[in-house]
């Protein structure tokens, strides 16, 4: 009889990923920070490749995603959730399955807990962002102050004279994760002013992390 080598890793990894999410505490919010590994696909797209730039150039981990659990629903009383998420992507804000999520993820999660929780609260806010339009050209202008922009252009060689405010002034209607989750840390009571001014709307996942850094009881590796 032949082992699927493959096959056993992959089960191997849901299961890790399964033990993961039961082992969360119920009642605290979690944030998840995503790390992409550098695909051939990823080369071809030139928001990843802009975010990863201003990571470079800025000396961060590059985090490219972040979202939030909602809710854990325990699978017929044996003590094993089921977590639902809260991502904005760019097919607009959606809730997702955690484990259906990242398990061909390929890249690093990390996981946030906080201890300020207000059920009502996230239900709140989660019905009110669910189905937002994502704002990918605003995602990727967060990370971008004037200096910043302005250091690419003379790594580039890019003439970008009078062309700063064009490059800040974007659409501020849609949403976008790190945007999101800024909002939501806000809601619950924590003091944001210490990253980019408190002004979530430019926050980038970075960003959240630091707030994570700073107010979060536990961070650890969710999956790799």
């Amino acid at each position: 009889m032949k082992i699927n080598l493959k096959q056993l890793k992959r089960l191997h990894k849901l299961d890790s990923i399964q033990d993961s999410i039961n082992s969360l505490e119920k009642d605290k919010l979690h944030l998840l920070f995503y790390i992409n590994k550098f695909t051939f696909k990823r080369a071809f797209n030139p928001v990843f490749l802009l975010t990863r730039l201003v990571f470079k150039i800025k000396g961060n981990p590059p985090i490219d995603h972040v979202g939030y659990i909602s809710n854990f629903d325990e699978i017929d009383t044996t003590n094993i959730y089921k977590a639902e998420t809260i991502d904005a992507l760019p097919t607009g804000v959606e809730k997702n399955d955690l484990l259906d999520f990242v398990k061909n993820y390929k890249g690093a999660v990390i996981v946030a807990s906080f201890d300020k929780y207000d059920k009502e609260i996230i239900d709140s806010f989660t019905k009110l962002v669910h189905g937002l339009p994502y704002g990918e050209i605003s995602a990727a202008m967060s990370a971008l102050d004037s200096d910043t922009i302005n250091d690419i252009a003379q790594r580039l060689d890019i003439d970008i004279e009078n062309k700063t405010e064009d490059f800040i002034d974007f659409d501020l209607e849609k949403i976008f994760c790190s945007y999101k989750t800024a909002l939501l840390l806000e809601k619950l009571g924590y003091d944001t002013s210490i990253v980019e001014g408190g002004i979530a709307k430019e926050m980038t996942p970075y960003n959240v992390f630091q707030l994570a850094i700073t107010y979060a009881t536990k961070i650890k590796l969710f999956c790799d």
